[in-house]
């Protein structure tokens, strides 16, 4: 266990022992450390698949080429990197990544972002139509402050040009934030450009 370093991006740790992360490009080679990539998860305690799913099992398992005692690697839908002396860093989902005006866009970044911003408690970013948009909470913060804040801390084309207050964010049973509740709101009320 360390302290962390404000500004230093926070690490998930690193493999443990007969087990490893594999960081990956889109054809399955390493990509140098620092880059971010794909996390594979490899070795020892990954399983051959799900039981009954053969189509789950093509879509998230391989047979993990590194591992010189066999086995199966599993994909986890995540975005790393590896820094020095092999530690994790978590940058995201795969499927919460979009295209904005042709970059790659993290929302789970975007929605950090908002957070940062003083006085916000809660945050979602939601790419709906070609917008993207910001929900936050409480209603109290000024849409600006959050702009300049996210504006701060994100690449232009990953500013939401949309953003929708909320009293209470809405959430799931599992309780997590509700995104299907989040996208009806703007198809019934007006938002703040």
């Amino acid at each position: 266990m360390h302290r962390h370093t404000p500004g230093v991006p926070k690490s998930i740790g690193s493999s443990t022992p007969n087990n490893a992360v594999y960081i990956l490009d889109a054809e399955m080679r390493p990509v140098p450390r620092g880059m971010p990539g794909i996390m594979w998860a490899g070795g020892r305690g990954v399983c051959m698949g799900y039981l009954n799913r053969p189509d789950l099992t093509r879509d998230k398992f391989l047979r993990d080429p590194f591992f010189m005692q066999g086995g199966m690697m599993y994909n986890t839908g995540d975005i790393g990197k590896l820094q020095k002396g092999g530690q994790l860093i978590h940058l995201g989902r795969v499927d919460d990544q979009v295209k904005i005006k042709g970059f790659r866009v993290e929302l789970d970044g975007v929605t950090a972002a908002v957070r940062a911003c003083p006085g916000i408690e809660s945050a979602r970013a939601l790419l709906i139509g070609q917008d993207l948009w910001a929900f936050y909470s409480p209603i109290c913060v000024p849409t600006e402050e959050i702009r300049t804040t996210v504006a701060a801390l994100q690449p232009y084309y990953a500013v939401p040009c949309k953003y929708h207050a909320l009293s209470v964010m809405p959430l799931t049973t599992n309780g997590k934030v509700d995104k299907l509740r989040l996208r009806s709101l703007v198809t019934t009320q007006p938002s703040k450009p």
